[in-house]
């Protein structure tokens, strides 16, 4: 059994279209990655249920089997998203789970 054995797999799929930014490289200690979106929908990762919104940090957690999985939308922005989702919400990779404006981040100059 190895480290993080789930007992079966879970497969990610890309939240959003964009540029794929690896978090080790831009800040020591950090894992995950980060997305510069070219659209303005956000859609699951996962198979899941929406386990918990978070609206102060602009985030929304899924839960696929014993995995986690934490979305922080509109990081470094100005841009609040509007979530489309509940907790309980069953999610799959084609639900849009949220919408953030990139052309109001973009007038506020942060993106």
């Amino acid at each position: 059994m190895g480290l993080f054995s789930f007992g079966k797999k879970v497969k990610l799929y890309a939240p959003v279209d964009g540029t794929l930014i690896d978090l080790a490289t831009v800040a020591a200690g950090q894992t995950g990655f980060a997305v510069t979106p070219e659209r303005h929908h956000i859609f699951s990762p996962v198979t899941g249920t929406v386990s918990a919104l978070i609206p102060e940090q602009n985030a929304i957690e899924l839960a696929a089997g014993k995995l986690t999985v934490r979305l922080r939308m509109g990081v470094n922005t100005s841009a609040t998203p509007a979530t489309y989702v509940h907790e309980g919400d069953q999610v799959t990779p084609e639900t849009p789970l949220a919408f953030v404006d990139q052309e109001q981040a973009a007038e506020n100059g942060r993106i």
